[in-house]
């Protein structure tokens, strides 16, 4: 049996080459991009740990990570994950043809690579299926993840994608919303094509997330040091014959005293697959029109002339993804200890699991907890 061997990078640029190469395929997720990675690193500058492994000489797989220092425990993760929908790590794609017992050995052999840099491997937000094909992390020990992920199949033309959904109710939707922002002035679905407009729709988006998320006395997760300056250096990055880091689209009402932005949304593309990374309304303009689901709808529609056929609304259970997505996918989190430490931080992390899908299982609990943040979201603000 030849043997698997495993070596450890710690910095971007010598593995850039071979990381292109790999992350071209459909079932690698983009947030194993080489172009997001090094957004992250360059605003964070965190401890990294790419993983790097051969048989025979030939390269299947590259897992970039970063190492998380805690109070009690060091974590091994997927860099920039607290802002991913969904990770796959970068394999050949045909890994199965080389080593089909290619996640059973990962099972030891990631922990004995990553000793004395980590206490826990946790390999968070794992499909066990992507781009129609199975993802040899999911054969690890892994936890059912809190949150799904949620999208929609496209079809050569958008009338039979809406005949997936309700699409009565869906063409009734964008009947309403248009002719009432007709009344207003007008509107137009805008794509922003330079890196000026992509900063500035990009700070506009902050700033309707923050009054959304003030109005709400809930943190703003954008505001915490470095967030808006890795989706600003995202947005900078060049766009590529595989895809887009980050793309900026807005919603403008037209006015006869000038253009408004009444929504704006960010999304990434890789191949076939567009993936909306956020969105935000100005609940000052248009309010009634529903600003937000007439600019999905714009999106969405014009995909089908850019031959997309997967759009991806990302993680996280909400009503107006659920009315507009066909497609539920299961995540899972890898979590394997590197020491003892790490056991104890691996049970951790599954009761935290556990105790988060119970809650949001339950609405009362949720609408509990939901409320409790904002009692503390109002109390940090006076404080």
């Amino acid at each position: 049996m030849s043997e698997l061997q495993l070596r450890i990078d710690t910095r971007l640029d010598h593995l850039e080459a071979a990381w292109r190469a790999l992350e071209g395929g459909d079932h690698v997720s983009l947030h194993q991009g080489f172009d997001w990675c090094a957004a992250w690193v360059a605003c964070f500058s965190p401890e990294l740990a790419l993983v790097s492994g051969r048989l025979e000489g030939r390269l299947l797989f590259i897992l970039p990570l970063e190492i998380v220092s805690g109070r009690f425990f060091r974590i091994a993760r997927f860099i920039g994950t607290p802002h991913s929908n969904g990770n796959t790590g970068l394999f050949a794609a045909d890994w199965t043809q080389h080593l089909p017992d290619l996640g059973l050995r990962l099972a030891k052999a990631l922990p004995d690579a990553l000793k004395g840099r980590a206490d826990l491997i946790l390999l968070d937000k794992v499909p066990a299926l992507w781009g129609g094909q199975a993802q040899p992390l999911a054969a690890l020990s892994t936890t059912r993840h809190q949150n799904d992920s949620y999208q929609l199949s496209l079809c050569a033309r958008f009338d039979e994608t809406l005949r997936q959904l309700n699409a009565g109710n869906r063409r009734r939707k964008f009947r309403v919303s248009d002719r009432k922002l007709q009344a207003l002035g007008g509107y137009r679905h805008l794509i922003a094509r330079d890196q000026h407009e992509k900063a500035r729709l990009l700070e506009i988006f902050f700033a309707q997330k923050a009054a959304r998320f003030a109005r709400q006395n809930l943190p703003d997760v954008f505001a915490e040091p470095g967030i808006r300056a890795f989706f600003h250096a995202l947005a900078a990055a060049p766009a590529r014959e595989t895809g887009e880091a980050l793309r900026l689209d807005a919603l403008i009402v037209t006015r006869a005293e000038g253009d408004e932005i009444a929504a704006v949304a960010g999304l990434s593309q890789k191949g076939s697959h567009l993936l909306c990374q956020f969105s935000a309304i100005d609940e000052a303009i248009a309010l009634e029109a529903s600003p937000g689901e007439m600019l999905f709808h714009l999106i969405i529609e014009r995909a089908h002339s850019e031959g997309l056929t997967l759009f991806d609304f990302g993680v996280g259970d909400q009503l107006y993804k659920r009315s507009w997505c066909n497609r539920e996918t299961a995540l899972f989190d890898v979590t394997l200890p590197v020491s003892r430490r790490g056991r104890a931080a691996m049970a951790h992390h599954r009761l935290s699991v556990a105790l988060k899908t119970r809650i949001k299982q339950n609405p009362r609990l949720y609408g509990l907890l939901q409320a409790a943040r904002r009692r503390m979201g109002a109390s940090a603000t006076k404080d």
